[in-house]
């Protein structure tokens, strides 16, 4: 028999178990309480296997969700910043208590450098 290593190679294998031990029950009377647990192992088994399908499925859908939140987020976002910077000027200072960058007056850069003083 080839190596089980995955989680529905042992479903598998315990069914196949199960279906053969039922098939000779008559021949093997002392095995029940061993088949019942199994039987209620497989049975969780699958259970949580249903369920996680269901997770991954919900999963998916959240995620492809969660992108168009991003999307509509980031444009509501960019034309409620816009409509502040419309209703406040965009030279207000009050425009960075919304994180925004006012506009502003820019410096005169000098554009020769000064002289160096004479020792």
């Amino acid at each position: 028999m080839s190596e089980i290593t995955s989680f529905a190679d042992f479903i598998i294998d315990w069914e196949r178990l199960l279906t053969a031990v039922t098939n000779n029950e008559a021949n093997l009377p002392d095995l029940g309480l061993q088949r019942i647990s199994l039987q209620d192992i497989l049975q969780e088994a699958k259970a949580v296997s249903t369920r996680q399908d269901a997770s991954r499925s919900q999963l998916a859908m959240d995620s492809k969700r969660r992108r168009e939140i991003l999307f509509e987020g980031r444009a509501a976002a960019s034309r409620l910043r816009a409509a502040l910077k419309g209703a406040l000027g965009g030279h207000n200072e009050k425009l960075v208590e919304f994180g925004l960058r006012p506009i502003r007056r820019r410096r005169s850069i000098p554009l020769v450098d000064p002289p160096l003083p004479i020792e």
